[in-house]
């Protein structure tokens, strides 16, 4: 069975020969050994040439992205017969659509092959908005790869790293935070480091501190500059074309040494 995955990121269309570093769904091509093709090219495909490129598969995964229903509403329709939705299915996510966008929302549930959903406590829902076959698919865990970063026990530091501060995106922000407090004040572990985002570091370090330590946040919230790469992500914009001159150019990566802020010894800020 030949499998397609059609990611909303901006990867390289193609075979996916090593697994992507970060929790990413687009995974599921590497482990199934299928191609890999981004939203922002399909997005500029005819009906024609979209049914074209996915008649080779016989399944293809489509990522239900609440901000991407055009693009895979014209997937469906160049291969409905053919198409697996997968998605979290956060109750959250769907209550956030208008009127409108919550009838297409279950029109895509009902017009494809098959819906999986990573988080199984929703397949409930999804079943009960779709007579189509819901089924529960998590994220693969690539065991070979987790191998690799396997430490002795006796060298392992008595750290926890955090990906993500209270506004990088995440709903388990906060929670993160309490759970890290009260490991902090058990002394079970020696450090915790947060990976934040540049363009809000220096308020979401603020306001991580006052959780750890309860001090009291300043007046007024410091203010940090504007993350281009954050932007991009956001927009839509096809940046790959930079990514790739930036490559093959060779330019050096921005020094990273002055991007983290030590609070005390007992906790650090990274921007990613």
């Amino acid at each position: 069975m030949r499998v397609a995955f059609l990611s909303n990121r901006p990867f390289e269309d193609g075979p996916v020969s090593q697994p992507f570093l970060e929790s990413d769904p687009a995974n599921i091509a590497y482990v199934v050994g299928g191609p890999c093709c981004s939203h922002l090219t399909v997005r500029w495909l005819s009906h024609q040439a979209l049914t074209d490129t996915l008649r080779p598969f016989d399944l293809v995964f489509v990522p239900l992205d609440m901000r991407s229903f055009t693009t895979v509403q014209e997937i469906i329709a160049a291969c409905r017969d053919r198409v697996a939705t997968y998605s979290e299915g956060s109750v959250s996510d769907y209550q956030t659509l208008s009127p409108e966008d919550q009838v297409r929302f279950v029109h895509i549930l009902r017009n494809v092959a098959v819906n999986f959903v990573y988080w199984e406590r929703y397949v409930p829902f999804y079943r009960s908005l779709t007579d189509v076959p819901t089924e529960y698919l998590p994220y693969p865990y690539l065991l070979e790869e987790a191998r690799k970063q396997v430490c002795a026990a006796a060298s392992e530091l008595r750290e926890v790293t955090l990906p993500s501060g209270l506004v990088g995106g995440t709903r388990n922000g906060l929670c993160s935070i309490a759970v890290s407090r009260e490991l902090l004040r058990c002394g079970l572990v020696d450090r915790v480091n947060c990976w934040l985002t540049p363009g809000t570091f220096a308020a979401d370090a603020q306001a991580i501190a006052s959780l750890l330590f309860g001090q009291p946040l300043p007046g007024r919230p410091l203010r940090g500059r504007l993350s281009w790469r954050h932007w991009l992500a956001r927009s839509g914009v096809d940046y790959r074309a930079l990514l790739r001159l930036s490559r093959h150019l060779g330019l050096p990566r921005r020094d990273r040494s002055d991007r983290s802020l030590v609070y005390n010894d007992r906790v650090a800020f990274h921007r990613r």
